[in-house]
């Protein structure tokens, strides 16, 4: 039986459908701010605003309001959440149920949910990832708007078995996986790979005993990622 969880992701997934519908958009990347104005909305930008993004509701008008951001895919993002927001409020009636209250909390998630399925549609996404086999560096090419964080955990709605972990200033961060049963504690391979990405400043790729490691550098003057995606050959795993 569906959860009530996967039923709410299935009604972002049909949201998301038909705004590019809507707004006339039929492959990657999404401009979330073109996407803002097809929906008759406008985008702003407040360089004193504390928050990343607002709504703001004016003479008829829905805006946008965002603080400049150093990064396209932070300020996409921001604006593709708003989106969200607003969506989630004008469409209450098909959240209205016992599987979903739509509570501040619920509505925040939600809105999450959608701006990750926005830049990254499902229907164009999981077939893309698996055409590239699942490179980070290619779909990030053709899904430019969103992160590269958002791409890799992306993947792993697809039926492939994987982790990905993701390493900040070389300290693991965040590690998730569609494994069946616990995701396992990153290995001393997939340490070692991260390391040789970091230190090379380049992908890494090794093979292991049936299983592939690649991990991709993200490197800034004050910042240093590295995202390792962890995958098991068809039949070594469940």
């Amino acid at each position: 039986m569906q959860t009530a969880f996967g039923l709410a992701l299935g009604v972002v997934d049909e949201l998301v459908t038909e705004v590019l519908q809507q707004v006339g958009m039929a492959e990657p990347p999404v401009d979330a701010v073109e996407v803002a104005r097809g929906l008759g909305m406008d985008v702003r930008l407040h360089t004193g605003q504390q928050e990343r993004g607002r709504l703001v509701h004016a003479g008829g008008w829905t805006v946008i309001v965002c603080r400049p951001e150093p990064r396209l895919e932070r300020y996409q993002w921001t604006v593709a959440h708003e989106i969200g927001e607003y969506l989630m409020a004008q469409t209450a009636d098909r959240w209205a149920s016992e599987l979903v209250v739509l509570d501040g909390a619920v509505r925040e998630w939600l809105s999450n949910c959608f701006a990750t399925h926005l830049l990254t549609p499902r229907e164009w996404f999981l077939a893309d990832a698996r055409e590239l086999d699942y490179d980070l560096t290619e779909l990030k090419r053709r899904y430019v708007t969103a992160s590269h964080e958002v791409i890799a955990l992306r993947t792993l709605e697809s039926d492939s078995p994987a982790v990905v972990t993701i390493f900040d200033n070389g300290k693991q961060t965040r590690r998730l996986g569609n494994l069946r049963y616990r995701v396992p504690d990153c290995s001393p391979a997939e340490r070692t790979c991260r390391l040789l990405a970091h230190d090379a400043g380049a992908a890494q790729s090794q093979e292991i005993e049936g299983v592939r490691i690649r991990a991709w550098p993200l490197h800034e003057d004050e910042w240093k990622r590295e995202i390792v995606r962890t995958e098991w050959f068809e039949g070594w795993i469940d």
